[in-house]
C-alpha cells in the first residue's frame, strides 16, 4: 500500500495537487529509505558506532571491505575511487542539538532528466527535517557558488528550475561556521568531495528510475510517468484542467500575453483566448494548444492565467465584467461586475487579485482596484506578476499591487517605465531595476543608488535585468530585437523581423512576426525555444 504524502503537504501548498502527491511519494520513499534523525549530536567522548558512511578513515573500513581488496583488488579500487566503500561512523556523547544544513546541487549535465526530479524531492525532504529540528537549511548550486538560499518556496523554486549548467560540477566551498555540508549530484562528483562533507548521488538507471547512494546505502526511486515527470520540471505551481469548450479554430490574429508563471503562452481576442504551453528547454517541443471561447459580448481589455484560472475583463454597455472562462465544477463564470468609464484603444492589460479583491491594469494608462471604494491611479509601467505584480506610476512612486507606495524613483516623472526582478542589480531597497523614459530616446536606467542615461535605438518593449550584464533594455528596431545597455548592443537572432512582441520579467519575450508565425524567446539561454504556427 503506497503511504500518503500528506505528513509533507504543508510546505509544498504552492504546488498544484498533482505535482504536490508526486513529490510527497518520493519524500516519503527517502524517509523510509534513510537513516537520517532531525537532530545532530555535537563533539563529545566516543560512544561506540552509529551507522556506515561512504568515507571516513582507513582505520574505520568495514572487514568485509578488507576482505574484497585481498580477492578483489580492482573491483576495491573502482570502489574506493567512486566512494562505494563502507566505514564505520563514530559515535559520540553529547547532547542532542538542531541540525542545520548547507546543501549544494550538482545543476550539470550528469544530472539532467530524472535525477533532477529526485534533487527536488531531497531538498524539500532535508528542509522538513532542518525546520522540524528547529535548525536552518541553506542550498545553493555549486556551478554558481557565490549564490545561496535560505528557503526553498514559490521564489526559490524557480531559481531551481532555471538553474541549468552546461559545467561539470566543482570542489564544493569550505563548510560554513557550524553548517554541515551535504553535496547532491552525480557519481563523477565524488572525487572533489572532502572527506567531512556528505554526499547523495544520483544516477539515471531507466526511463523511470533513479539509483540513490548514500551512507552506505542503495535506493531505487520510481519516478512518475514520463509526461508527469516532465510537468514537475517545467510548470509544478500550474494547475491543470483539461478544456470542456468544444473545439474552436484558435486565433492567428490577437494580443500576446504571458501567464503568471511565464511558462504559457496566450493569444487573446474579443471572441477567444489560446494558451499555448512552452517548452522549459530547447529539447521539448510545444504543448498541444487549447481554445477557450469568450461566449459574452463586449471587448477584452484585461486577461490572466493564473494556476488553472482564465480570467478575462470586459468592457461592455459602461461596466466592467471580470469573468472566468473555465469556471471550477458548479462555479460561476462571473466572478464581478463594475460601473466604469469607457476607455480608449489600449495594450491588453492584467487583471489579478489583491487582497480578496480584483486589481486590473491596463498597460501604459491606468490601474484599477475593483472594490468600495474604487481605486484609480494612473501608472507608467510595471512588473506584471499576480498579487506580487509591482508598477510605477507618473509622479515616480513604486506601488505594490494594493496601490501602496513601497518606494520611490528621485527627480522622476516617467512618461513611461520598465522593470525586471533582479536582486543583483536592482535598485537600493526595492529588488527591481526601472527603466525610465526621459525624453526623445533617452532613457534612465536606475540600479543600485545610482543610474545611467542612454540613447536607445529605436522603441524600448522591455527592460531585461543580465545576471552579468546588468539590466539592458529590450529594444525594437523596424522589426528586430536588440538588447542595449550603456556598453552593450546584441541582436536577438529571431530569424526573421517581429509584428508584435510581449516581455515577461523573468526574460521570455513572446512574438508573432510578420508572416504570421509565432515564436518565444528565452533571454536566458540566449535561444529561441519554440517557433511555429498555432
Amino acid at each position: 500500500m503506497k503511504q500518503s504524502p500528506v505528513a509533507w503537504w504543508e510546505q509544498l501548498d504552492f504546488l498544484a495537487p498533482d505535482v504536490r502527491a508526486d513529490l510527497g511519494r518520493l519524500m516519503n520513499c527517502l524517509d523510509r529509505g534513510l537513516p537520517l534523525s532531525t537532530t545532530a549530536v555535537r563533539s563529545g567522548e566516543p560512544a561506540g558506532w552509529s551507522g556506515l558512511v561512504s568515507k571516513g578513515p582507513w582505520e574505520r573500513l568495514v572487514v568485509s571491505e578488507w576482505a574484497l581488496a585481498q580477492s578483489y583488488p580492482e573491483e576495491f579500487v573502482r570502489r574506493a575511487d567512486e566512494g562505494e566503500l563502507g566505514f564505520w561512523d563514530l559515535a559520540k556523547e553529547s547532547h542532542q542539538a538542531a541540525r542545520s544544513l548547507w546543501v549544494w546541487v550538482d545543476a550539470g549535465p550528469e544530472q539532467l532528466g530524472g535525477c533532477r526530479v529526485v534533487q527536488l524531492a531531497i531538498l524539500f525532504w532535508l528542509q522538513k527535517k532542518c525546520l522540524d529540528s528547529g535548525g536552518q537549511f541553506y542550498w545553493g548550486v555549486v556551478q554558481e557558488p557565490e549564490r545561496g538560499f535560505d528557503k526553498l518556496a514559490a521564489d526559490e523554486l524557480h531559481t531551481f528550475l532555471k538553474a541549468r549548467s552546461v559545467d561539470p560540477p566543482r570542489r564544493p566551498p569550505e563548510r560554513m561556521d557550524s553548517l554541515e555540508t551535504w553535496c547532491v549530484g552525480g557519481l563523477s562528483w565524488g572525487s572533489q568531495i572532502p572527506r567531512d562533507v556528505r554526499q547523495i548521488s544520483l544516477e539515471q538507471i531507466g526511463t523511470n528510475l533513479v539509483e540513490l547512494r548514500a551512507f552506505g546505502r542503495r535506493l531505487e526511486l520510481e519516478l512518475p510517468a514520463s509526461k508527469q515527470a516532465v510537468r514537475l520540471l517545467r510548470s509544478p505551481m500550474v494547475w491543470e484542467l483539461p478544456a470542456r469548450e468544444k473545439p474552436v479554430t484558435p486565433v492567428q490574429k490577437g494580443s500576446l500575453a504571458f501567464s503568471a508563471c511565464a511558462q504559457k503562452l496566450l493569444i487573446v481576442s474579443n471572441r477567444s483566448v489560446t494558451t499555448i504551453p512552452l517548452p522549459s528547454s530547447l529539447n521539448e517541443p510545444p504543448g498541444r494548444a487549447r481554445v477557450y471561447p469568450v461566449p459574452w459580448e463586449g471587448r477584452v481589455i484585461a486577461v490572466s492565467l493564473v494556476r488553472r484560472a482564465i480570467i478575462v475583463v470586459l468592457e461592455s454597455d459602461g461596466h466592467w465584467m471580470v469573468r472566468r472562462l473555465n469556471p471550477s465544477q458548479g462555479g460561476e463564470g462571473e466572478c464581478y461586475r463594475v460601473e466604469a468609464p469607457k476607455i480608449g484603444e489600449q495594450p491588453l492589460g492584467h487583471c489579478f487579485k489583491s487582497n480578496d479583491d480584483w486589481a486590473v491594469w491596463i498597460a501604459d494608462s491606468l490601474y484599477w482596484l475593483i472594490d468600495e471604494p474604487l481605486f484609480f491611479t494612473r501608472v507608467t509601467g510595471g512588473c506584471a506578476l499576480g498579487d506580487s505584480t509591482i508598477l510605477v506610476d507618473e509622479t515616480g512612486r513604486v506601488l505594490n499591487s494594493t496601490g501602496r507606495a513601497i518606494s520611490k524613483l528621485d527627480h522622476e516623472q516617467p512618461a513611461k517605465a520598465f522593470l525586471a526582478r533582479s536582486y543583483e542589480h536592482g535598485v537600493q531597497g526595492l529588488g527591481y531595476c526601472v527603466a525610465t523614459h526621459v525624453q526623445d530616446s533617452w532613457w534612465r536606467i536606475h540600479q543600485g543608488k545610482g543610474y545611467a542615461e542612454l540613447q536607445a535605438l529605436g522603441n524600448v518593449v522591455g527592460l531585461y535585468a543580465d545576471y552579468k550584464r546588468g539590466p539592458l533594455l529590450i529594444v525594437d528596431t523596424n522589426g528586430w530585437l536588440m538588447l542595449q545597455g550603456p556598453i552593450t548592443r546584441e541582436s536577438l537572432d529571431l530569424g526573421e523581423p517581429v509584428e508584435s512582441c510581449v516581455v515577461h520579467p523573468n526574460g521570455r519575450i513572446a512574438y508573432r512576426t510578420r508572416s504570421g508565425n509565432f515564436g518565444c524567446y528565452d533571454l536566458e539561454h540566449s535561444a529561441v525555444i519554440w517557433r511555429g504556427e498555432v
